[in-house]
């Protein structure tokens, strides 16, 4: 038996249908957890500071300098060819 080319695409696309429509049953006779099954792990985090500085202080214009100072330092160097 000879396939031509056009029998072999014709095979090929209906294994793929076959293959596609038993994922699909196979997923709802499954089925999938609801996206909402997990707590998120943000609800439980809280902050045990102690003291807060007060808005617009230097305290807290010098820890964001010192957040972005370190942001920096830790980002590796990129070469940029013009």
């Amino acid at each position: 038996m000879m396939l031509t080319t056009s029998s072999v695409e014709k095979r090929l696309k209906m294994i793929t249908k076959v293959l596609v429509g038993s994922a699909i049953i196979l997923e709802a006779a499954i089925g999938s957890a609801p996206a909402s099954a997990d707590p998120s792990p943000f609800e439980t985090l809280s902050c045990s500071c102690q003291e807060a500085a007060a808005a617009g202080s230097p305290a807290v214009a010098h820890k964001m300098n010192l957040g972005i100072q370190d942001g920096f330092s830790s980002t590796p160097a990129v070469k940029v060819e013009q």
